[in-house]
């Protein structure tokens, strides 16, 4: 039996990330803290597109109850904080296919 995290594709038959596939399936994460003064990070991501969602997927949470938003772009992700204090985001990305 083998515990940690497992992502499936939509159908569920496929594993996408977890313990029995490779490393290489993760293209991006780390985490940033986001204020008022310097709302934006920019996060860069090979084979990202606006559209392309279903071969390169985003994780994008905060500890804090706190609006934030996302936009994908051509090679890139941007998280936004639209909120009025300091947050900190966790982000993450990774190939489906």
């Amino acid at each position: 039996m083998a515990y940690g995290l497992s992502i499936l594709n939509e159908d569920g038959d496929a594993e996408i990330f977890g313990n029995s596939t490779p490393n290489t399936h993760f293209l991006a994460g780390g985490q940033a803290t986001l204020t008022t003064v310097d709302p934006t990070v920019e996060v860069t991501v090979e084979g990202m597109t606006a559209s392309n969602h279903a071969i390169i997927g985003l994780s994008v949470n905060s500890q804090n109850y706190t609006a934030f938003t996302v936009t994908r772009g051509a090679g890139k992700f941007t998280v936004t904080n639209t909120g009025s204090g300091t947050i900190t985001v966790f982000h993450a990305a990774f190939r489906y296919k």
